[in-house]
């Protein structure tokens, strides 16, 4: 139970037109919001996005997802690096709670930041209430928008470069003789995309891979459905988003070994090492040569799924709340 009982008032401040850029939506946070959070009196600002407000001096709650801008900057947009490292650690000196997806993302900001672990607190994140095992007709609905007529395999996320779409592609290659499945590849190009972009397009099993580019929200359920496998061979990931989604709608995954990935969804989901693409193609013909172990691990994600939820995330960061506003919480390592 929340240990926050008082009353909850809800209030927005919408930002002007300038802060759709970039650089106008960093220096309003860092210099404009502390001014609105203290005209509504603030007890406690939450920082969900990596970085808090430079101007604000009081209590202080941030999220913290990863740290790849850090760790890996070869992965990461350019602007996020730069942002990033003049803001990250002061943010993370100041806050009082920070708070993280994983215990995997717990170690990293430790050991890279140097914050006192008692500092930091995992909370897992919640998906969509939307991601259910969705109606026959909307999967069919979806299979004709997209001209799906066989079975597929797919994979969800932006293409940049920690996804290692590449890599996914590979290993479907190596298992694509032994298999009727198409590889359905749902993302829009990001950063950094253009191995990923090579790699299907230069595939020698180039009309079994449907770049379907970015699928709008309403409609992942349903193509998460019709899959018969999810394949996530991502390099590293804070949380792991996808996998989880895809077990909610009832589908089963495969994940790589890297980051929060076996943490998150190796309960349920057979995790392939990263390195040789060979293992993830037997992994994929083995499972969908398996039709009772795909159904067992099915049931065993739909009940794992269930405890992702955002009213539980939320549940979880009240108590951070007040022991920010209280100064409970020891003091910057």
């Amino acid at each position: 139970r929340p240990a926050w009982q008082g009353p909850v008032r809800l209030e927005t401040h919408c930002a002007p037109a300038w802060t759709r850029g970039r650089a106008g939506r960093v220096a309003w946070m860092h210099w404009r919001l502390p001014e609105v959070a203290h005209q509504w009196r603030a007890d406690v600002l939450h920082a969900p996005g990596y970085v808090g407000p430079k101007g604000w001096r009081g209590p202080m709650v941030l999220t913290v997802y990863d740290v790849f801008a850090l760790s890996h900057p070869e992965w990461s947009k350019w602007a996020n690096v730069v942002h990033y490292r003049w803001a990250l650690p002061d943010s993370v000196r100041r806050a009082r709670v920070v708070v993280v997806p994983s215990e995997f993302v717990r170690r990293e900001v430790v050991a890279r930041l140097g914050v006192n672990p008692e500092r930091v607190r995992v909370v897992m994140l919640g998906i969509s209430a939307a991601m259910t095992p969705a109606k026959q007709e909307a999967v069919e609905a979806v299979r004709r928008r997209y001209g799906l007529s066989g079975p597929y395999l797919l994979f969800v996320g932006n293409l940049e470069p920690k996804k290692n779409v590449e890599g996914i592609v590979r290993g479907f290659e190596l298992a694509a003789g032994r298999i009727p499945h198409d590889l359905v590849v749902a993302g829009k190009p990001a950063w950094k995309c253009g191995r990923a972009l090579q790699a299907m397009r230069n595939s020698p099993f180039r009309s079994r891979i449907r770049e379907l580019s970015y699928v709008c929200a309403e409609e992942l359920p349903a193509l998460y459905s019709g899959a018969d496998l999810l394949v996530h061979w991502a390099r590293c990931e804070g949380w792991g988003l996808t996998p989880v989604e895809a077990m909610a709608c009832g589908t089963p995954a495969v994940v790589s070994d890297g980051g929060a990935l076996p943490e998150v969804a190796g309960q349920v989901a057979p995790v392939v090492p990263l390195g040789d693409p060979a293992q993830l193609a037997d992994a994929i013909v083995e499972l969908l040569g398996d039709e009772q172990r795909r159904l067992a691990l099915r049931q065993r994600g739909l009940e794992w799924a269930r405890q992702f939820t955002w009213r539980r995330h939320a549940e979880c960061l009240l108590p951070l709340y007040e022991e920010a506003a209280q100064g409970a919480l020891i003091g910057a390592a």
